[in-house]
């Protein structure tokens, strides 16, 4: 039986990034090692307090370095000799480049059920759809950062009203992202041109160019400006 083709993903490495990953310590490791720090500057909370333990003592030393060698080991942070003599000392930053690699790769994971019908069907894409299909026309939403990139939610004919929300069926579905609200927001033209709106009930919230949008003040969109709802971010298209 030939075998259905996947995401282009080295599973192996990937396997071997989450484990190393596997520990709360080092996934805060890696917020802290944004900027080079020092061992000895490096304060690192206990992530789990058993009973009887003091949750404000810090972790030794030597807990801390076990994580960054394995973190240096899956050259998921860099290390680096400063200074010189008996000064001289290693430096540890996040390898931010590896992290964002592991990241793309497991994002492409992600995409493994898309394609196979009902919401993954791609309507179209700013570069035009499979096999030369070219791009739809007029005013549209298209998904840049979310399980479908790429696909486009056309804003035009109908009652004028498009629906966006985590809820099946409705206009602009995006059902795979678990902050949106079933209902987020409301998309519909108007004498001014194409609104957006945060409806009553969402939850989550509705940003325009990461600006939250308060409740009951729609705000007309212009081309290129990006829409945040959940952890999903649609541009909208006019031409």
């Amino acid at each position: 039986m030939p075998r259905e083709p996947g995401p282009d993903v080295d599973y192996g490495s990937l396997a071997e990034f989450l484990s190393a990953l596997a520990y709360p310590a080092r996934l805060e490791l890696l917020r802290i090692l944004r900027f080079p720090h020092l061992v000895s500057d490096i304060k690192l909370a206990p992530m789990r307090v058993e009973r009887g333990e003091n949750p404000e003592r810090l972790a030794a030393k030597q807990t801390i370095q076990a994580h960054l060698d394995k973190l240096v080991d899956a050259d998921l942070v860099r290390v680096e000799a400063a200074g010189e003599g008996s000064r001289r000392a290693n430096v540890y930053t996040v390898n931010s480049q590896k992290v964002y690699a592991v990241t793309e790769d497991l994002r492409k994971v992600s995409t493994i059920y898309a394609g196979r019908g009902g919401v993954g069907e791609v309507t179209g894409t700013l570069g035009g759809g499979a096999r030369g299909t070219p791009a739809p026309k007029g005013p549209r939403l298209v998904l840049v950062h979310g399980l479908y990139e790429g696909k486009a939610y056309p804003l035009d004919g109908g009652d004028g009203h498009w629906l966006l929300g985590r809820r099946r069926g409705i206009a602009i579905s995006l059902d795979y992202d678990p902050y949106v609200s079933l209902e987020n927001s409301i998309v519909r033209r108007e004498r001014e041109g194409i609104v957006i709106e945060d409806l009553a009930e969402s939850k989550n919230g509705t940003s325009v160019n990461w600006e939250p949008l308060a409740k009951g003040r729609p705000r007309v969109l212009k081309p290129a400006d990006v829409i945040g709802v959940g952890r999903s971010l649609l541009v909208f298209a006019r031409e």
